[in-house]
């Protein structure tokens, strides 16, 4: 039995993360967990690993919600379809993940994310960050703006948390393909955000109209479109 994960451990995270091989194919979304202080049932994660994925894209998400969000709008076999590798995160005292503690500092919960990338094997990629789920993002990004072109392929903020805990001035710094999308509707938490997130130079505005704060919720097709124009856009870069 120990055997048979390390080959599969060895299969999917090791022969290499931008091309994929009959052996680490997922045509249907898989469950996992990672094993995570102390706890084998820690961090849970859906993937979906398309044969030769072009790019990958990981999900975090809101404070009401969970992975499971981006599994009932169809999102995850809407890009694994379209030839992308896809990850969706049940955060830490969310979904799944309940036995983990939520980290309390903005610097605890980018370490955590930089440590849970580094294990899923997933980056270079791009990130969709919606609402609380900026309270790991933006840390885990303002560390290693820097060097984030090794790191991120790209960075989708829907309306995150914690933009106001940075500088004007740092958001300008960042040298990443953006999508900054909010719901029209969302007159407090989207607008706030959109303040800072359009200093990222060369960033796109995606406002999707008669949407609220969860505008893939109200309005998935408007969505989805819009971020698969945002991965090819990419792609050709």
């Amino acid at each position: 039995m120990i055997a048979v994960f390390v080959i599969f451990y060895y299969v999917f995270f090791h022969k290499g993360h931008n091309h994929s091989t009959n052996e680490n194919v997922f045509l249907e979304e898989r469950h996992n967990f990672i094993s995570w202080d102390n706890h084998v049932q820690g961090i849970f994660y859906r993937v979906i690993v398309p044969e030769n994925f072009k790019l990958t894209v990981i999900f975090l998400h809101g404070e009401a919600f969970s992975s499971e969000i981006w599994h009932n709008l169809g999102t995850l076999d809407i890009l694994a379809k379209r030839g992308f590798r896809v990850f969706a995160i049940d955060l830490p005292a969310h979904g799944k993940s309940n036995s983990i503690k939520k980290p309390k500092t903005l610097k605890e919960r980018g370490e955590f994310l930089e440590r849970l990338l580094e294990k899923l094997h997933a980056l270079p990629g791009v990130l969709v960050v919606p609402s609380m789920s900026g309270t790991f993002a933006l840390p885990y990004i303002m560390k290693h703006k820097d060097t984030l072109k090794t790191r991120l392929r790209g960075f989708v903020p829907v309306a995150p948390v914690a933009t106001d805990k940075y500088s004007v001035k740092s958001f300008g710094d960042l040298n990443v393909e953006t999508l900054i999308t909010y719901g029209e509707l969302d007159t407090d938490l989207g607008h706030v955000s959109l303040e800072r997130l359009k200093q990222i130079p060369g960033s796109t505005m995606n406002m999707i109209k008669d949407a609220p704060h969860a505008c893939y919720v109200k309005k998935p097709e408007v969505f989805h479109q819009t971020l698969l124009e945002f991965l090819h856009r990419i792609l050709e870069t």
